[in-house]
């Protein structure tokens, strides 16, 4: 334990500092992601309707990051983060409006407004946190990454269930998502403090592009991402339409499960870089994340037979467990893909990651709202995405193979390296 503490004090102070501002973006992210849905079902909107409204907070994404990343090369990065995070809240205050107001036009327009802020954060968060820190502290820094979301979901689910409780007019889904909206202002007064001097890669011309990047090597580090993200995005933000519709959980229950889902979610994203430099990352994620596909599985077949009474007991038991198995992979997969690329490459790779993952997410929720709108079993779309995880974890574990070959050739440097044979 002293040495997973130890690894996380060698982190710089101003990486620290973006981390609580990024925190307090992720406050609003996480209580979107809680309560948005439940609070379309409650103003009338069927899921299906609900999943068109969301494909528009990723499109924009989708369109602008890949250019986004491209121009951003070699540029100062702060800029394009600070102001992502001081719009956030604004476009969560004014979406919580037109919602409980059915304006149905303001909805699509604020949630292309949110996915153009996130694709300018999620484009340059990355390198920013790689330039600016030291290599050997970067597997603590991707779990760090991770663990704001961790964290604000387990505030946000929590709170939200003793309001419930103790303090109903908070409790009220729009109420506390205003509240969390307007706690996301917070993030300027640490992008305030945030030190001036900036580590920049190198400049690369967007017109030479073509021939200066390594485009063998991103695309190897995409491929398996993408069939992942497109699997993700039929499941996960839809997640709470599934235990509402099948297993009749409301907005308080679901938002306590998932704040204790996520204290083990963060318990284990806190020690996965003490896994992955023990164990290597055929540990860190393979081994994980096909866990997390067998509970998935489970999780599906709880729609079988939801009309015994142990069937919500066995889908929670199946989430909980499932959720910390997925995240747990998620740094590691970062740290992986962003090594294996080199420093070149970063920036665009971030940007590329945040398109395509909003692209695919943009597909599935288009997926997602055909499949429900022909009444499609939600057992049946979980086991869709778990086929694509299967698929996706695959073509990870021959990245990692191909990781751990260069780097025995001397082709990739790793400080701490966990040597294996294949």
């Amino acid at each position: 334990m002293r040495k997973i503490f130890a690894g996380y004090a060698k982190v710089e102070k101003n990486i620290y500092t973006l981390i609580f501002a990024l925190f307090f973006i992720q406050l609003i992210n996480a209580s979107f992601g809680l309560l948005r849905n439940y609070l379309l079902l409650e103003k009338g909107y069927k899921d299906f309707e609900i999943a068109n409204f969301t494909s528009y907070n990723y499109i924009a994404i989708a369109i602008i990051a890949f250019p986004l990343g491209l121009f951003i090369k070699g540029r100062k990065l702060k800029k394009w983060f600070s102001i992502a995070m001081g719009f956030l809240p604004l476009i969560a205050i004014l979406e919580v409006y037109a919602i409980d107001h059915h304006m149905d036009v303001l909805i699509k327009i604020l949630m292309l407004c949110w996915g153009l802020a996130f694709a300018c954060l999620s484009a340059t968060q990355t390198p920013y946190f790689l330039l600016n820190s030291k290599k050997e502290n970067h597997s603590e820094i991707f779990a760090l990454i991770f663990q704001t979301y961790t964290l604000s979901t387990i505030l946000a689910g929590s709170l939200h269930y003793l309001f419930k409780c103790f303090m109903p007019f908070l409790g009220n889904d729009r109420n506390f998502l205003y509240l969390f909206s307007c706690l996301g202002i917070f993030a300027i007064y640490f992008l305030l403090k945030l030190d001036k001097d900036e580590v920049t890669s190198e400049k690369i011309p967007i017109l030479q592009a073509h021939k200066t990047y390594d485009w063998m090597v991103i695309l190897s580090v995409i491929i398996p991402s993408t069939v992942i993200a497109i699997g993700a995005g039929l499941t996960i933000q839809f997640i709470n339409l599934f235990f509402e519709n099948v297993h009749h959980m409301k907005s308080d229950t679901y938002s306590l499960m998932l704040a204790i889902t996520y204290v083990l979610v963060g318990l284990v994203t806190f020690i996965i870089p003490a896994i992955k430099k023990n164990f290597g990352y055929n540990v860190a994620i393979t081994l994980v994340q096909v866990l997390a596909i067998v509970f998935l599985f489970l999780l599906a077949s709880t729609e079988w037979y939801n009309e015994k009474w142990y069937a919500i007991y066995l889908a929670m038991f199946f989430f909980i467990f499932r959720q910390p198995l997925m995240n747990a992979a998620g740094p590691m997969t970062s740290e992986l893909s962003n090594h294996y690329v080199g420093e070149k490459n970063r920036e665009l790779v971030s940007s590329l990651s945040a398109s395509i993952w909003s692209g695919s997410w943009f597909f599935s929720a288009k997926i997602f709202e055909i499949l429900r709108a022909g009444n499609i079993a939600y057992s049946t779309i979980l086991i869709i995405t778990a086929l694509m995880y299967c698929v996706g974890v695959g073509g990870y574990q021959l990245l990692i193979r191909s990781y751990y070959r260069k780097l025995r050739l001397g082709l990739i440097d790793e400080l701490d390296p966990v040597q294996q044979n294949f």
